[in-house]
């Protein structure tokens, strides 16, 4: 690889972190792309442990960040990862699987997350206004647990088998 890819490999990821870090995401959906098409990597073990250590570190400083100045529920954290730990364990399990299909199968989930995830950032957008209403009342809604768990256990999977973070999810 030349002196220029890799240096344009290394500002493409300054750039991820950078958008993404504000927004309490990691960018693991654009560190993938960016190693297996720029870099030339296989869709392997190997990219996923470079993206999740990538996405890990970006997520970590940002959630510092977000905890300093009290945009983080502790409790609602916790909850979380009774589901999102055992599904990240599953992923693995689910990734020793597939094999050699991991490639078809991280482009056709990828794809499925980002129109997944486009249809509820439209559905949350026109849901933002009974937020906020709600935030003008001085009242908060509730945390099902239930749901959280499962949703954290989803994205825990998810972020095993997709090599991101699970925030998108």
């Amino acid at each position: 690889m030349s002196i220029e890819a890799m240096i344009g490999i290394a500002l493409g990821v300054f750039l991820i972190a950078f958008a993404f870090a504000p927004v309490g995401m990691g960018g693991g959906m654009l560190f993938v792309p960016l190693l297996h098409y720029g870099a030339g990597w296989d869709i392997d073990g190997r990219i996923i442990a470079a993206s999740l250590t990538l996405t890990a570190v970006v997520s970590y400083g940002s959630g510092l960040a977000h905890r300093r100045e009290g945009y983080v529920d502790d409790a609602i954290v916790k909850t979380g990862l009774y589901g999102a730990i055992p599904g990240a364990i599953a992923g693995v399990f689910i990734v020793s699987l597939i094999g050699e299909h991991l490639d078809d199968v991280f482009k056709l989930l990828s794809l499925v997350m980002i129109f997944w995830a486009i249809r509820k950032s439209l559905t949350k957008m026109n849901a933002a206004s009974s937020q906020e209403e709600l935030k003008e009342n001085g009242q908060h809604a509730e945390v099902e647990r239930v749901p959280l768990r499962l949703g954290a256990a989803v994205g825990g999977m998810l972020s095993s088998v997709l090599p991101n973070g699970a925030s998108v999810i």
